[in-house]
């Protein structure tokens, strides 16, 4: 493990889902809260989304696919 670096995929201290099925509790969808906990994880480690179309945009970019 290196720390300190940019760029990198961080585990730690950021929900993540694992199923698309099963609610919170197995760490699957529907989680009517993810959403605004990431946000609020990511914040905390200086990662601030402003908008949707932000969101979209980075994926985008990222993927070469457009997100609606």
């Amino acid at each position: 493990m290196v720390r300190g670096r940019d760029n990198c995929i961080v585990w730690n201290g950021i929900h993540h889902k694992t199923h698309t099925h099963g609610g919170s509790s197995h760490y699957g969808y529907p989680d009517a809260t993810y959403f605004n906990r990431v946000k609020n994880e990511l914040a905390d480690k200086g990662i601030v989304i402003e908008n949707a179309q932000e969101i979209s945009d980075v994926i985008a970019k990222q993927t070469g696919k457009i997100v609606l």
